[in-house]
């Protein structure tokens, strides 16, 4: 009788990879939606400011008609980035 386990680790770490990789490609998707950050002065900005559980704040100006999408987008990927 062949060892299943011998044979499922491989093909594991195949669907793993596979899994890791299609992770990083939306995530680099989703950086390219990001929108450049309005100036201070730009009237048509608003300021979020996220407070962390652990007394981080993530802080950005968006555009007033950006959407909650691009908004969650950029929180996203600042959390991810650690700033």
């Amino acid at each position: 009788m062949p060892n299943r386990q011998a044979i499922a680790i491989p093909e594991c770490n195949q669907y793993l990879y596979i899994m890791f990789q299609d992770r990083e490609d939306r995530k680099d998707s989703l950086r390219s939606e990001i929108p450049d950050e309005p100036e201070l002065d730009d009237a048509h900005a608003v300021r979020v400011v996220l407070k962390l559980p652990n007394g981080t704040r993530l802080e950005r100006r968006f555009m007033k008609t950006d959407s909650l999408k691009v908004r969650i987008i950029v929180l996203n990927v600042l959390l991810q980035s650690g700033r």
